[in-house]
């Protein structure tokens, strides 16, 4: 986590996806396929809306979409 936004007064996090499922071998569930997004990615710029920021397509966000999606 940092304090990257807001003047420095708020803290932003890298996020992650994967798919569930059950490893009958090892007998315990698991995440496989995890993609991650840098918080610079998944977090408006300072001076936008988060709101505003998703509905306008994500515009100066700095997105790095993996293949596989």
């Amino acid at each position: 986590m940092k304090l990257a936004i807001g003047n420095g007064h708020q803290g932003i996090q890298e996020t992650a996806y994967g798919i569930y499922r059950f490893n009958k071998e090892k007998r315990q569930p698991e995440v496989v396929d995890v993609v991650r997004f840098p918080a610079e990615c998944v977090n408006p710029p300072t001076d936008m809306n988060a709101d505003d920021w998703i509905k306008g397509g994500m515009k100066g966000g700095k997105v790095q979409l993996s293949s596989r999606l």
